[in-house]
């Protein structure tokens, strides 16, 4: 008898812990990760962005700030409560904090912030609301006037910001999270190349809630939008039309290919895709082994999330089929993406263009998501307008946008804009 209740006393101290460590895996699988995928992923928050950063001083065009987004690389916007400003890079780090330069505006003055929270964002090209006393009501950006249109998709009223006057027309279709304002940072651009940009909004967006819970869907069921905007595109007159999608905005333009492709309709004439959202149960993965207590076990618990959200990935999946319409339509395709992207794995941007060579891969080397034109904006332009002029033999304008390019021409501490973004960037390769 007591060798038995000794061999259950140490059966005890071993079982145990083990179903202990059992248990948690089971919460951490079934509860804890899918909560937290679907809070991050899927549910569209309409609480205003959080500051990111503390205004600790502002003086003669320069600006100390402190916190985890201070010193980020590049052109970014800044923003706080009554104001915003287009900031310059980096031009010294201390203890006291990362001290930036503050650009002028469009017309050449530069607003500067009082102390206290603000939020630095990568829409570094803002819209700027009308000004008092002028009659037209339009709203810009960098000085160029953007007419607020409405797009009718099914019955539904989806606000646009249109500009231009050209016969070829790109369609910007912004990612999770974002807003109308995302592409403007590509609007000159564009726009010196004669282009009209139409930047648009979709179905649960912040811009655009369709329900009581607005869910981001990845494309599966925002596509119908964007046809929408493209026949409004077409209706007004478009000649040939170049869509143009950031991060799931990506996922929303593969999807609307092929679906388009399903149905025996008119492909577009180029694509250009920022960091695009290709496949999700990848991304979610991506994020998932993001974190190293979990990066073991990102496979199985993708699985299992998905089980758990009852959502189906797989219809997500967009590499297969955007490679063989690239391919098959001779559709030409640019992609950017930086590498360490710590949101959309760099690999499936790799595994689209491996599979035709209708895709052109543009990669940048600084780390971020969909921030490659804010980390190097003349490279990013010059990559964008080159594919374009190449593309479509009538587009004819500068590699850089005047904008952009007065913007790196512009002093920063004792040096440019343009040779600090440049000395950063060879750094980095």
């Amino acid at each position: 008898m007591e060798t038995i209740r000794r061999w259950v006393s140490r059966g005890t101290l071993f079982w145990t812990p083990l179903l202990a460590i059992v248990l948690a895996l089971f919460v951490v699988a079934f509860q804890v990760v899918p909560t937290r995928v679907d809070d991050g992923a899927f549910q569209v928050s309409l609480e205003p962005k959080s500051n990111n950063v503390e205004v600790v001083s502002a003086d003669s065009g320069t600006v100390l700030l402190t916190g985890n987004d201070a010193g980020k690389h590049g052109l970014l916007g800044l923003r706080w409560a009554g104001g915003r400003a287009l900031l310059g890079p980096v031009i010294s780090t201390s203890d006291e904090g990362a001290l930036r330069c503050v650009l002028p505006d469009a017309h050449g003055e530069i607003a500067l912030p009082p102390s206290g929270p603000a939020r630095v964002a990568s829409e570094a090209y803002f819209v700027a609301p009308a000004e008092d006393g002028d009659a037209s009501g339009v709203a810009s950006v960098r000085g160029i006037a953007l007419e607020e249109v409405m797009v009718d998709a099914g019955g539904v009223r989806r606000p646009a910001y249109r500009a231009g006057g050209g016969d070829d027309w790109v369609v910007l279709v912004h990612g999770k999270g974002g807003t109308r304002e995302e592409g403007m940072r590509v609007a000159p651009a564009l726009l010196d190349l004669g282009m009209t940009v139409l930047s648009i909004s979709y179905r649960d967006d912040p811009e655009s809630i369709s329900g009581p819970r607005p869910e981001y869907d990845y494309g599966r069921s925002e596509w119908p939008d964007l046809a929408a905007a493209v026949e409004y595109a077409r209706g007004e007159g478009a000649r040939r039309v170049v869509l143009f999608g950031y991060s799931m905005g990506g996922g929303v333009v593969a999807n609307y290919l092929l679906q388009t492709a399903e149905a025996g309709g008119t492909l577009l004439d180029a694509v250009v895709l920022d960091a695009p959202m290709l496949d999700l149960r990848a991304t979610v993965e991506h994020g998932i082994a993001g974190s190293r207590a979990l990066s073991w076990f990102a496979g199985p618990l993708t699985w299992t999330t998905e089980f758990r959200l009852q959502q189906d990935f797989g219809a997500a999946a967009y590499v297969e089929g955007l490679t063989r319409l690239a391919t098959s339509q001779e559709m030409p395709t640019l992609i950017f993406h930086q590498r360490g992207d710590h949101l959309v794995p760099t690999a499936t941007s790799e595994d689209a263009a491996d599979g035709s060579s209708a895709i052109e891969l543009v990669t940048f080397d600084q780390p971020g998501h969909t921030r490659a034109w804010n980390d190097d904006p003349k490279r990013y332009e010059e990559e964008l307008t080159g594919f374009l002029q190449r593309e479509l033999d009538t587009v004819q304008g500068p590699l850089v946008s005047e904008q952009t390019q007065a913007v790196l021409d512009a002093p920063c501490g004792d040096r440019t804009v343009g040779e600090i973004i440049e000395e950063a960037s060879t750094a980095a390769r």
